[in-house]
């Protein structure tokens, strides 16, 4: 018996998210969840984002801008969904920062692959209106 296939028009496909490009600071920090001043300390595990494994950060939070905090802050950088080339992860810093960030998936991400990480230097003025 002779079984012959042929597969004919097979495709993949693969789905691209369309970021929200925030115009100014206020519109980041009007849009997330959660606000903090803090320094990453160091790396606690690892998260799925679109198939990609991407590093914990766990946080040092200094203060709480938006939003309520109730455990230790673990969070990480959020991916382009597309691939491409991938820029340095911005948690992976020593500095102090602003993180903007909403939860994908029950775990703490910045609002996006551009937004929500902004270095924060002692001295340095809020670059948004605090509710």
């Amino acid at each position: 018996m002779l079984v012959a296939g042929a597969l004919a028009g097979c495709t993949s496909t693969q789905t691209c998210v369309l970021w929200v490009g925030y115009e100014t600071e206020q519109d980041a920090y009007d849009a997330a969840t959660l606000v903090v001043i803090g320094t990453p300390e160091e790396v606690v595990g690892e998260t799925s984002v679109y198939g990609a494994s991407v590093p914990l950060h766990r946080m040092q939070v200094e203060q709480v801008l938006k939003g309520e905090l109730t455990e230790p802050l673990d969070a990480a950088r959020m991916i382009d969904s597309c691939g491409g080339d991938v820029p340095p992860d911005p948690l992976d810093t020593d500095r102090r920062i602003i993180l903007m960030i909403d939860k994908y998936k029950g775990t703490w991400h910045a609002l996006s692959p551009e937004d929500g990480v902004i270095d924060f230097p002692e001295g340095t003025e809020l670059p948004f209106e605090t509710d």
